[in-house]
């Protein structure tokens, strides 16, 4: 991540690795009911997403991915 230049792409690698994390939690069994039961490394990749909010990648994110929209519209 600390390579890549392009912010495009520095945006979907931290999307990539939010979304690993929601799938290794359930796995795990564990279930959540709101943005606020997030593991802490979605919520920390999440943080560092906002960071690209002029993407489009960004964009398309809040529009598909619920978790991530419920999350920066907190």
């Amino acid at each position: 991540l600390r390579q890549v230049k392009d912010d495009e792409l520095k945006a979907r690698i931290l999307f990539a690795l939010a979304k690993n994390e929601l799938e290794r939690s359930y796995k795990g069994q564990y279930y959540f009911t709101g943005v606020g039961d997030l593991p802490a490394e979605t919520v920390n990749y999440f943080n560092q997403l906002v960071q690209y909010k002029e993407t489009a990648f960004y964009k398309d994110a809040c529009t598909y991915c619920k978790y991530f929209d419920d999350y920066v519209s907190r």
